[in-house]
């Protein structure tokens, strides 16, 4: 007869499966707080779930800080769940030097724009992880993979030229330039340059975004990169629909070419 805590232990394993095939968020948020934090039973719960994960698209969205990602990703939420998507959104925040937990500012930004319902919204602390991503960020994605999302955004902290470990996790990397950042084209022009599947010159009813998008494009062929380029506007919602339509077309083409199965 096992022991009373092995019990425990199982019966723990058995509902947190349950929940998260469900799609209940508290088991959601309960299986991604065990992986986050490298839980014993987090790493069973993924076993559990390995043949219920479908390989839903991941995007990415990287860029220098005030880019505007978080308004933008709330909006493009709001297009995808008109369209009967439900989405999964991991904002992933600088962490505090005291606790190590995360400053929580982009899930305030995110959650003030967008109808809660059916949506999930989850705070990651990078806790000094390279790349602007969080640790334990693939298995994160797989939990809402197996919970039954059908897309999930990842928003990086936003460190510049060393935000590009997220394309080792997103199938489509989306990097957000704001139209007058001051040194916002030195930031992307190294790394981000490199990673971004889609540019978005971001607040295009600011003055300098079509200039913006001409020095971008001009610097994507000048290495030889065939990245579309596009302006958009959260707060008016021009090409906000278009964008969706991009990233979407992105994925049917990658699929196509067998390059996203191989991601």
């Amino acid at each position: 007869m096992e022991p009373p805590e092995q019990q425990d232990f199982e019966e723990q394993l058995s509902e947190l499966v349950e929940g998260v095939l469900s799609g209940s968020r508290l088991h959601v948020a309960k299986a991604i707080t065990l992986i986050e934090s490298g839980e014993r039973l987090g790493d069973l719960l993924l076993s559990k779930l390995r043949g219920r994960v479908r390989g839903i698209p991941v995007i990415g969205f990287a860029g220098p800080p005030g880019a505007g990602k978080s308004t933008l990703i709330a909006s493009l939420v709001n297009v995808l769940k008109g369209r009967g998507k439900p989405v999964a959104v991991l904002a992933v925040d600088p962490s505090s030097p005291i606790s190590g937990g995360a400053v929580l500012g982009d899930r305030v930004r995110l959650v003030g724009k967008v109808d809660q319902s059916g949506i999930y919204f989850r705070s990651l602390a990078s806790r000094g992880a390279s790349g602007a991503i969080a640790r334990n960020l693939r298995a994160m994605c797989r939990i809402l993979d197996a919970a039954g999302f059908e897309a999930v955004m990842v928003e990086t902290v936003g460190a510049g030229q060393s935000d590009v470990e997220i394309m080792g996790v997103a199938d489509v990397v989306v990097v957000v330039v704001p139209p007058d950042y001051g040194d916002s084209i030195q930031a992307v022009k190294a790394g981000l340059l490199e990673i971004g599947d889609l540019y978005v010159v971001s607040k295009s009813d600011l003055p300098n975004a079509r200039l913006m998008a001409s020095v971008l494009e001009s610097l994507l062929s000048g290495r030889n990169r065939r990245a579309k380029v596009l302006t958009v506007s959260a707060a008016t919602g021009e090409n906000v629909s278009a964008l969706v339509d991009l990233i979407w077309a992105e994925l049917d083409a990658m699929r196509s070419s067998g390059e996203l199965e191989a991601r």
